[in-house]
């Protein structure tokens, strides 16, 4: 699936880039749902410099492995990247996790599902911030690896903000990780 990278300027300057993943229509309801990417800089993004950046994604447990590869093929290339990269948790984050099976996903020993945590923003709602974001280019998402890990909407550009200019904290909290985008997407 072919989606939009979209930048904007922070209040302190830096850029930030997420990508407009979907556009869900339920009834009259229509919402822009968006993926963070780690980009953070002084410099507008291009895709070229997104290459070497990361989405931000969220893990799920599932039936077996072979179950997994059947829902989601070529999902291995994930756990490979993610048995190499993962972080352990502090003693608090795994005192606040409900199973032993969450705490071996996110630590890499154990295999899941990918999804993205969308960040979902109402057609009204962008009406309103709209002209605060630019178009930098397209990205094509590989098929296996555009599904849901989730759902948080956010109202106005001051929540963006809020999550963007600690991305690693809101990752903690919200137990997410970060994957390549030259794993996730299709690069030329």
């Amino acid at each position: 699936m072919v989606v939009a990278v979209l930048s904007f300027k922070l209040s302190d300057n830096n850029y930030c880039a997420i990508i407009c993943a979907q556009i869900t229509q339920e009834k009259s309801q229509i919402t822009y749902d968006f993926v963070l990417t780690t980009y953070k800089g002084k410099q507008k993004p291009t895709i070229e410099t997104l290459k070497d950046e990361f989405i931000v994604g969220h893990l799920m447990g599932g039936p077996s492995r072979k179950e997994i590869l059947k829902q989601q093929p070529k999902i291995d290339i994930l756990w490979d990247y993610h048995t190499h990269n993962a972080i352990l948790l502090t003693e608090a984050q795994r005192q606040r996790t409900y199973s032993n099976d969450s705490i071996e996903i996110f630590e890499g020993k154990k295999e899941f599902f990918f999804g993205f945590p969308f960040k979902l923003v109402t057609h009204k709602d962008m009406t309103l911030m709209k002209d605060k974001f630019e178009v930098i280019g397209k990205l094509k998402i590989k098929e296996n690896f555009n599904r849901s890990g989730g759902y948080d909407y956010l109202s106005n550009l001051e929540r963006f903000e809020d999550i963007l200019n600690d991305i690693d904290r809101h990752m903690e909290i919200f137990r997410n990780v970060k994957f390549p985008i030259k794993l996730l997407c299709e690069i030329n």
